[in-house]
């Protein structure tokens, strides 16, 4: 009955403390209530991290599990849950050591225990940890198989000592198609991808010409290798509307395990909507085609539950593709859940245009995270923003027009609630990750309820002339925001301060500390788990000061903000990132 330690110590010869066993275990030295409010604290949470062989499996292929876990010094004993859903009829079917997967009306614990009579264990750190496979623990691989094509997704939940409350919990997503096809170089007429198939970007560009439409199913999978990419050109439509539960997924073609940035090429949407370049119409980087207009409600489709990730790659020195390039994209386009993990250039940039955009995830990152230029001028809110700290720059690189910062339209977007996160709570010169905001070359911005943490420069750096004199007339705007803990790499240099291109004497530090504009320094905004970069945590704790409803502004009721009573990208009960998003490091 008690085979899970067993079986774990006989792979790591790892023995557990705390609990004893043989027979019925004996209590911990707090009552269970007890040991679930102390869940609750701000400590520090395990990091868990599953994998498996592949994001997407043929019919006949096998599906292998492993795990990572790191206690992090967590000392609670926890539950472990085991499951397997198919993300298409939301069946879930349990595990457990002794019957491997079971019949969907059984629930136990993977020590085989019903939820009434779960066994809690110390977190054991634990690497290369096989769950499903060969001498798996849980069992031996699983099969894909014609009558499972579909999405579906492994989890491992930690739960606490009543085995009912989710503590940490990590999920494996991944497709059963029945073939993987090649996109074509062109697509020239509307077309609609089929979800019960993958699709091949094999080493170019696929482009969707103007007046035709590419449909991508909810749960659909793209794969991508060399210089591939997906680029929309003006006057062409995206329709990649996947859910919560089945988003659509642009990825790298190679084994999980194997995955890099610059694995291949990104996703690149052409609009007609107005940029600030001569001539008012520009050409994408690398080859992706014409960009700008005069309409600001240009539609060029819809984008909803997209996941892009290990994509950048490099068609010359400083020529690299972002995650998502939004180039002239006009207002009439919806863009909203949407990630970019581990590109090598920047997570999404803006080149002029209109679009908005909302619940934006920016993960590990090599470049800047969000950047724009050349007249931007849409919206964007709840965006989060997490840098590695071993491959990172700014936060925001935000410009107007580089050749002339006169430019109109002036690039002047209105940001509200965001988290930004650099890469190193802690001094670390060996690391990167710059500035937080770095704001020049004459753009305008209003950033209102941003939090700013772990930055190794400035927090807010300001440089050009044209970008002070912006400030000076009121048109940089930020306020209501917290920042904290920047500048720790170069704690010679000020949290908020001017580049070296400029010459007007600006106070900026008295700008940002104006009490008329509600910022705050120097406050512990107290998120839980936000450096973590396997299994984070970007909510605030709830005892967090992002929550006093006193600091917020309340964005305009304009039809697009949502309503807010807090500083930040989420609030303490509501974690918009889960099921759908991505942070596995290869």
């Amino acid at each position: 009955m008690f085979q899970f330690r067993a079986l774990i110590a006989s792979f790591i010869g790892l023995l557990f403390g705390a609990v004893a066993f043989g027979g019925t275990p004996s209590a911990p030295a707090f009552e269970p209530a007890l040991a679930a409010l102390a869940d609750l604290s701000t400590g520090p949470k395990p990091s868990v991290f599953l994998r498996g062989n592949e994001v997407v499996f043929l019919p006949g292929e096998s599906i292998t599990l492993t795990v990572d876990i790191q206690p992090n010094g967590h000392n609670f004993p926890k539950t472990f849950f085991m499951y397997l859903q198919n993300m298409d009829s939301g069946e879930i079917r349990y595990f457990n050591i002794q019957d491997g997967l079971l019949p969907a009306s059984e629930i136990t614990d993977l020590n085989g225990e019903s939820v009434d009579n779960v066994q809690a264990f110390p977190v054991p750190g634990v690497q290369d940890l096989t769950l499903l496979g060969p001498g798996g623990i849980v069992g031996g691989a699983l099969a894909a198989t014609n009558d499972l094509v579909g999405n579906h997704q492994l989890v491992l939940e930690l739960r606490d000592v009543s085995g009912r409350r989710v503590f940490q919990r990590s999920h494996f997503p991944f497709a059963i198609v029945q073939s993987i096809e090649l996109l074509p170089a062109e697509i020239v007429n509307d077309a609609v991808l089929d979800p019960t198939r993958a699709y091949f970007l094999d080493n170019r560009a696929t482009f969707v010409r103007e007046g035709a439409s590419l449909t991508i199913p909810a749960g659909t999978y793209l794969l991508g290798q060399g210089v591939g990419a997906l680029i929309i050109d003006r006057g062409g439509k995206i329709f990649a509307n996947g859910t919560q539960s089945q988003p659509v997924v642009l990825t790298s073609a190679a084994s999980v395990g194997d995955r890099r940035a610059e694995d291949w090429g990104g996703l690149i949407i052409n609009g007609r909507a107005p940029v600030n370049i001569p001539g008012g119409v520009g050409q994408g980087e690398g080859d992706t085609g014409a960009f700008g207009g005069d309409d600001p409600d240009d539609d060029s489709g819809v984008l909803r539950y997209v996941r892009v990730e290990f994509a950048g790659i490099e068609f010359s020195p400083d020529n690299e593709l972002n995650g998502i390039a939004f180039q002239g994209v006009g207002r009439g386009t919806v863009a909203e859940y949407l990630q970019v993990h581990f590109n090598k250039d920047d997570g999404v940039e803006f080149f002029g245009g209109t679009v908005n955009v909302k619940y934006v995830l920016l993960t590990s990152n090599a470049d800047d995270s969000l950047d724009w230029t050349e007249g931007w001028i849409g919206k964007a809110q709840f965006m989060i923003v997490q840098q590695n700290a071993l491959d990172a720059d700014n936060g925001i690189e935000a410009d107007n027009n580089a050749e002339n910062n006169e430019l109109l339209p002036r690039s002047n977007p209105s940001i509200y609630n965001i988290t930004f996160i650099g890469g190193q709570p802690a001094p670390d010169t060996t690391q990167e990750s710059d500035n937080g905001f770095l704001i020049r070359e004459g753009t305008a911005a209003t950033i209102r309820n941003a939090v700013v943490t772990g930055f190794g420069q400035e927090a807010v750096l300001i440089d050009q002339d044209a970008t002070i004199i912006e400030a000076q007339q009121g048109n940089v705007r930020i306020t209501n925001s917290v920042f904290f803990s920047n500048a720790a790499r170069e704690p010679q240099r000020a949290e908020f301060d001017l580049g070296s291109n400029t010459t007007i004497n600006f106070d900026l530090e008295g700008m940002i500390m104006n009490p008329a504009n509600r910022n705050r320094v120097g406050v512990d905004p107290k998120l839980r788990d936000p450096f973590n970069l396997i299994s984070p945590d970007y909510r605030p704790a709830p005892d967090s000061p992002l929550l006093d409803v006193n600091w917020a502004q309340a964005p305009p009721d304009d039809g697009f903000f949502s309503w807010v009573n807090y500083v930040g990208a989420m609030d303490a009960a509501n974690d918009w990132t889960v099921i759908w998003t991505n942070h596995a490091p290869n």
